[in-house]
């Protein structure tokens, strides 16, 4: 699905209204041009506008160009909610990258195989997580692992950021991998499922066509990142409609209510009331 949406400044309560084009990376850079100074995400207290997630996605792809990152090349997070997720996310997108979700839940047995199966070429963790990683030189030698927040003998999330926030000009198409999530391994070793850009943004069209969802609403995820619904929902929901989507570092009952009463959002529940007249 290409060119839902023309290029020029969406109207306040038109909908539905969705981005431009059928890559994420794509609906990214117009939120970025015509909400800039919008919020696009939230986590707790803290938010980057369209603008600056555009910018840092910029710089996190920049960053690992810089380090020898090629198209079709792999990203693994292995993060709790934060704001380094959504960039480290759609900065691996923007290098022409895919993002390989790794479970938060994993033990350090069970990570072997989602890294070696999906040939990572880069890991970003928290440093709470890093024991999760461990004798990661001995199985999966190439693979660079780069953390949140400054450790001794790792490079830091800060540090790949380049200062340039200019588009790297990869060459990003609807059909190429921007996500792959593994199963639980019930029956068997975990499976890798490969998403497409466009079968992302499609799902994502889609949703918002039903439920008249537009870039003014604003849609809680209270749910981890880590985990493939949180990721895909976000990729899904926030990146084709623009939206503002919030995220709580500590998701829990009483953290979900008391951000639903600070900023009025719900669990991409607005749309379906304003359909029915409520």
């Amino acid at each position: 699905m290409a060119g839902t949406q023309d290029e020029g400044q969406p109207q306040p309560g038109r909908r539905p209204a969705i981005g431009h084009g059928d890559n994420l990376i794509r609906n990214l850079a117009y939120w970025a041009r015509v909400r800039g100074d919008a919020k696009s995400v939230v986590v707790d207290a803290q938010a980057l506008t369209w603008r600056e997630l555009n910018d840092q996605a910029n710089r996190f792809a920049n960053g690992l160009i810089a380090q020898g990152f090629r198209p079709g090349d792999r990203v693994g997070m292995l993060m709790h909610n934060q704001l380094a997720i959504p960039v480290a996310m759609l900065g691996t997108l923007r290098a022409g990258g895919a993002i390989v979700l790794l479970n938060v839940r994993y033990t350090p047995d069970e990570i072997h195989h989602p890294v070696t199966d999906s040939a990572l070429s880069v890991v970003v963790a928290d440093e709470v997580l890093l024991p999760l990683l461990a004798g990661i030189g001995d199985y999966a030698g190439r693979v660079k692992v780069v953390t949140t927040t400054p450790v001794t003998g790792y490079a830091s999330f800060a540090e790949v950021l380049a200062d340039d926030p200019a588009d790297p000009g990869v060459a990003v198409s609807g059909e190429d991998i921007a996500m792959i999530c593994y199963t639980s391994g019930t029956t068997g070793l975990p499976k890798g499922a490969a998403m497409s850009h466009q079968a992302i943004y499609a799902a994502g069209a889609a949703k918002t066509y039903v439920v008249r969802q537009s870039f003014d609403d604003r849609m809680l995820l209270p749910m981890p990142m880590a985990y493939t619904a949180g990721s895909v929902f976000f990729l899904r929901d926030d990146i084709p409609s623009g939206q503002t989507t919030y995220f709580l570092s500590k998701p829990t009952t009483e953290t979900m209510l008391d951000m639903i009463e600070r900023e009025r959002s719900g669990p991409s529940i607005r749309p379906f009331l304003r359909r029915c007249g409520r």
